[in-house]
């Protein structure tokens, strides 16, 4: 299953309340690799995970109080994943993305960037974000046209830009 493309359509909606325990275990997903090092009884592990899953959202709260919380889902699969994009006046913001480990690297997550994309350059405004420079989603957001604009030892700023030298190509599944 994993690593080969989704059939379209995906879909972008608000997330709702009754999406919070998948959400919960999306987010599990994304730090499920460092956790198992730790050896921690399934109790522990499910406590810090939902300490840094709450942490999380009020961050983003915080730093983001205009945010718009998405849920992403493949028509045949259900909800796949979360995208948390912010509109400023100056920019389009990619706070968070999110795929659940099955359905990474088969499209959706390129397909939500690329329609982040798409309405940044309907705006004439950069589509920006952050990612840490050991995450995998830094050669994506690479191939897709993101130039690094900033860093701070853990992260780069990136920014996308319509017209930019290293305009995405509409071919890689990722």
């Amino acid at each position: 299953m994993s690593g080969e493309p989704l059939a379209q359509p995906f879909l972008l909606r608000p997330a709702a309340p009754g999406d919070d325990a998948f959400l919960r275990a999306l987010y599990r997903s994304t730090r499920e690799p460092e956790i198992a090092a730790w050896g921690w009884p399934e109790p522990q592990v499910a406590a810090f995970c939902e300490m840094q899953f709450r942490a999380q959202s009020a961050g983003y709260r915080q730093s983001y109080p205009e945010a718009e919380y998405l849920v992403i889902s493949a028509a045949n699969d259900g909800p796949i994943g979360r995208l948390t994009r912010a509109q400023r006046a100056d920019s389009l913001a990619l706070v968070d993305i999110a795929l659940l480990p099955a359905f990474r690297g088969r499209g959706a997550g390129t397909w939500a960037i690329r329609r982040l994309q798409q309405e940044a350059a309907a705006r004439a405004v950069p589509l920006v974000l952050h990612v840490d420079k050991a995450s995998p989603a830094f050669a994506l957001y690479r191939r897709l046209g993101f130039a690094v604009v900033s860093e701070d030892g853990v992260r780069y700023g990136m920014r996308w830009a319509a017209g930019s030298p290293a305009s995405p190509p509409d071919s890689h599944p990722v």
